[in-house]
């Protein structure tokens, strides 16, 4: 919409319609609840991986793990009795470094 682009451009004056400014908000709605969907989906559908994969994905060794889980920097859930790392908490590692 012509209203998104212009808040791009910066501090502007600009007079609208009522149906155009309507219009607006509904897309702000929906572009705001398709990002809460996403991420719905997206922590329903946690994976986990072993410490072997977690460590060659962060490029570490297992004592570091070790080390970072009892640090609470990376803590793995106990899957069926294995350690296993979330990709939502690797991913986060990786995307702040």
């Amino acid at each position: 919409m012509i209203l998104n682009n212009l808040i791009k451009e910066g501090n502007i004056t600009v007079s609208v319609s009522i149906n155009d400014l309507k219009q607006f908000a509904l897309d702000i709605i929906e572009q705001t609840k398709k990002e809460i969907e996403d991420l719905v989906v997206a922590q329903k559908s946690e994976t986990y991986v072993s410490r072997q994969r977690a460590a060659e994905m962060l490029d570490v060794d297992s004592v570091t793990l070790w080390r970072w889980a009892n640090r609470n920097y990376l803590v793995p859930a106990t899957v069926g009795g294995k350690k296993r790392y979330k990709m939502s908490d690797i991913n986060r590692l990786l995307n702040n470094n």
